[in-house]
C-alpha cells in the first residue's frame, strides 16, 4: 500500500469553479462535476442563482455576477407581485355550449 502525503495548502486549497456557457446569454457553473449556479443575462441585468435555484445576486456585468457566486453573497430578497392585481381566466366550464354546428357544402 502506498501512503501520499499531502501538504496543509494542498488540503485547504479549495477547488476551482469552471464556467460554461452553453446558450446565448447564459453561464453555468460547475464545482468538481457537480452543478453551482448560473448567471442568466434577462432585460439588462445578470442574474445570479445558486446551485438550488435561490437568487443571490443581480449585477450589471458578468466579473461581478461570477465573483458574487464563487464568493458565495447572501440570497437576495425576491420582489413579491403588486398586490391587488387580479387575472380572471375563462372557465371552460363556464362556456355556453354548442347546440348545432354548421356544415360547409364542400
Amino acid at each position: 500500500m502506498t501512503m501520499l502525503e499531502m501538504t496543509q495548502t494542498e488540503l485547504a486549497a479549495p477547488a476551482a469553479i469552471a464556467w460554461s456557457s452553453p446558450d446565448i446569454n447564459l453561464w453555468v457553473a460547475t464545482l468538481a462535476g457537480e452543478f453551482a449556479g448560473m448567471i442568466e443575462f434577462s432585460q439588462g441585468h445578470f442574474v445570479v442563482s445558486d446551485a438550488t435555484g435561490s437568487l443571490i445576486a443581480t449585477t450589471t456585468n458578468i466579473p461581478a455576477a461570477q465573483d458574487a457566486l464563487e464568493n458565495g453573497a447572501a440570497p437576495v430578497a425576491v420582489r413579491q407581485m403588486p398586490t391587488g392585481l387580479t387575472f380572471k381566466t375563462p372557465s371552460i366550464l363556464s362556456r355556453a355550449p354548442r347546440t348545432a354546428y354548421r356544415r360547409s357544402a364542400a
